[in-house]
């Protein structure tokens, strides 16, 4: 469901490249540069989204908050640049984000790559 009380919308999940919580709301970046905004918890949607075959990797956002990133859309794992926020130890760059490339986790590379290990194959 979409904010401000709009007819809902219906994504194809696997176009859905991160789940996040922005300014106190649920932000899926998608593929095509289209961002949606929704008043359901993130959790929610993230679990829809695995329901529907969604391979997402739950990791931790820079304001110690759950993010979840579709593991099909990772391109490369790196440590962080001097340009990510304090507290970041990886950069995990990714196709479709909407307003970059790159998103900065608290787990570092190792942890990130264990992280992704455990997901069931595509």
């Amino acid at each position: 469901m979409p904010t401000e009380g709009r007819a809902p919308v219906f994504l194809a999940p696997a176009q859905v490249v991160r789940i996040a919580r922005v300014e106190g709301r649920t932000v899926l970046d998608t593929a095509a540069w289209v961002q949606q905004r929704t008043t359901e918890p993130a959790e929610s949607i993230a679990a829809r989204l695995r329901d529907a075959g969604l391979r997402l990797v739950p990791l931790t956002d820079l304001n110690q908050g759950r993010i979840w990133l579709a593991a099909d859309r990772i391109v490369a794992v790196r440590e962080s640049n001097e340009r990510h926020a304090a507290g970041a130890r990886a950069a995990i760059i990714m196709v479709g984000l909407r307003f970059n490339t790159d998103v900065a986790v608290r787990e570092g590379v190792e942890e990130v790559m264990e992280a992704l290990g455990r997901l069931p194959p595509p």
